[in-house]
């Protein structure tokens, strides 16, 4: 770096080619000085020898670079090759003389050299500063530029200067954002045609299903004569089991259409048989026992009872809901449910058997009536949830009498909540050498001012007459004849919990089996 004096030494117009007026630019630090007056200069010198090699001068010569256009063009037309992007240049080169640009490809907003004008401060501390090349970001003149700026050093190693090479921002951004647009272009064609071909292969597997289901409802409305088409794969075997059941059912239907024919027939025979049954009962003596009167009865009735309740339940199940017969069979079944309740129940309580107390698992008789009573229709829409503990000790009873308790219970708490909602059944040993067992329903509850009269014979809080009052106290009596005790906790509106407590058969004493 040649300072004025050097210059107009060698050459006045050399002074006034490095002469350039300073331009503050954009992140510039705030400039020393108004003008640059120094020039970079690329040196060679070599030594003038006399024949004996003694060194008799030095001949020197120099290439000033401040304004030095043709290096700065040179290199922008080996790297960028002449590219534009916008109509602007899409590379500059400059050359630094410590912070100001003596030659540059950079155009100022007039479109010409920029010449004069500064680098930025961070740059500046950088590269000149503590002697590092920076690469990064950079703000030039006017826009930024992908730059990279490396120190220009004299012959003692300190920094001079910097050469400059930088790609304009907006030339590689504008690529970019092609680039992207043309992925997400790609991606949006490609999602577009996935979901077609998923929403045609979905439709092409969903179809056969919604026929099966379609089918389905005709026969549930009563509709029997549907078949769907057979297809292939799995679809085809479900369709195949569906005709084959349809097929099944529309048997199924004649022969109980066939039934249906004979039973008003069986129906008018067994009532004449009920008729003339109750007026021989009414002729009989009224002296004789409630007991006596109640096994008579049942030997009569009990049977051709369930023969009618049964044959009725199971033509009520496949029979139309617009069937004229319908209403009829209804009412049967209704009648003579409460016929069989109210004959068993006052047999049971009028009944002096004895008990045969054998050893007995209590959970097992539970799962039995559970078993018998689930298959009923009063218990179709009815959660049962138990809770049984596998290590419940036996107890001394009689099966068939604990049976009819839980039974009568069980009963009870379906009704209360109008053969809709949940039973839980549990069951423990309390700790004392008894065994307990827990029913709760979430039926309408019990008031209180009822509560302490449930296990009164013949009192019943049922308002659809179909109780007689007999099933809790026929269940009480059960119960403290097996030195047992039966409670029942209440609440309006949220449901009843009944808890039967027996001795474990190892509390019980050898002579009080009877």
């Amino acid at each position: 770096m040649l300072s004025a004096e050097l210059l107009a030494r060698e050459n006045p117009a050399l002074l006034e080619r490095a002469r350039m007026s300073l331009v503050p630019t954009q992140r510039a630090r705030p400039p020393s000085r108004s003008e640059e007056t120094s020039g970079m200069v690329l040196v060679a010198a070599a030594p003038v020898r006399a024949a004996d090699g003694a060194i008799l001068g030095v001949l020197y010569g120099g290439i000033l670079l401040n304004r030095n256009l043709e290096l700065v063009d040179r290199i922008w037309e080996v790297i960028f090759k002449g590219d534009r992007f916008d109509g602007h240049e899409v590379g500059t080169v400059t050359l630094f003389l410590n912070d100001a640009r003596i030659a540059t490809t950079v155009r100022d907003s007039s479109g010409q050299r920029a010449l004069g004008t500064l680098i930025s401060a961070e740059v500046y501390d950088a590269v000149v500063g503590r002697g590092e090349a920076w690469r990064g970001r950079a703000f030039v003149v006017h826009d930024w530029y992908i730059s990279a700026y490396e120190p220009i050093r004299n012959f003692k190693g300190e920094v001079v200067g910097i050469l400059y090479v930088g790609l304009l921002e907006k030339a590689f951004t504008a690529v970019r954002d092609r680039v992207i647009l043309s992925f997400f272009a790609i991606a949006g064609i490609g999602f577009l045609v996935i979901i077609g071909i998923t929403y045609y292969e979905i439709h092409r597997i969903t179809r056969p299903i919604g026929e099966l289901v379609e089918a389905t409802r005709k026969i549930a409305a009563g509709q029997f004569d549907q078949e769907v088409k057979v297809g292939t794969g799995e679809i085809g075997l479900l369709s195949a089991s569906f005709n084959a059941m349809a097929k099944s059912l529309r048997q199924m239907r004649a022969d109980l259409e066939e039934w249906g024919r004979t039973l008003e027939q069986k129906v008018k025979e067994r009532t004449e048989a009920l008729i003339a049954m109750q007026a021989q009962v009414a002729q009989s003596d009224r002296l004789a026992s409630l007991g006596k009167l109640a096994a008579g009865v049942a030997h009569e009735i009990n049977n051709p009872l369930g023969g009618i309740l049964s044959l009725t339940a199971l033509t009520l199940e496949d029979m139309k809901e617009d069937d004229p017969n319908r209403e009829n069979l209804l009412e049967v079944l209704r009648q003579t449910e409460r016929c069989r309740d109210i004959v068993a129940r006052l047999l049971d309580f009028a009944r002096q058997s004895v008990a045969h107390k054998e050893l007995v698992d209590l959970n097992r008789v539970l799962e039995e009536t559970l078993g018998l009573l689930t298959r009923q229709s009063l218990f179709f829409n009815i959660q049962v949830v138990k809770n049984l503990d596998p290590d419940l000790p036996p107890v001394k009873a009689d099966r068939t009498q604990i049976q009819q308790v839980f039974m009568n219970i069980l009963i009870n708490a379906a009704q209360a909540m109008q053969e809709r909602g949940t039973i839980v059944v549990a069951s423990r040993a309390t700790g004392d050498g008894a065994v307990e067992v827990s029913i709760s329903d979430t039926g309408c509850g019990i008031p209180p001012d009822r509560i302490g009269r449930i296990f009164d014979p013949f009192y019943t809080t049922k308002q659809d007459s179909r109780g007689t009052g007999l099933g809790l106290s026929i269940a009480y009596g059960i119960v403290t004849s097996h030195r047992g005790t039966i409670s029942v906790e209440s609440e309006v509106g949220k449901g009843s919990t009944f808890r039967v407590t027996l001795p474990a058969a190892s509390e019980v004493p050898e002579e009080v089996e009877s």
